[in-house]
């Protein structure tokens, strides 16, 4: 619960402060085991029109981690097609 809660606090700040690398948050996200959060970082990346390839990369590696095997594939797919 309080590793979940400091994410929180970690992501909160950096869209507070105008920290804009949604990569690397995801990055982090996701070497912490908080696959949702660094799926909704990458997303964020895309948004922005930032790093597109690299996001989708992100989300399908984030989605093969909680098993949504078709989600991972697709984003994948994506990010090769870029």
């Amino acid at each position: 619960m309080r590793k979940k809660i400091l994410i929180l606090f970690a992501v909160a700040a950096c869209f507070l402060t105008g920290c804009t690398n949604y990569i690397k948050d995801g990055t982090e996200l996701m070497r912490e085991g908080a696959y949702q959060e660094a799926i909704e970082s990458f997303q964020e990346s895309i948004d922005k029109e930032k790093d597109v390839e690299e996001a989708y990369r992100g989300m399908g590696m984030a989605y093969y981690k909680m098993q949504d095997y078709g989600q991972a594939r697709e984003n994948l797919q994506t990010a090769i097609d870029l």
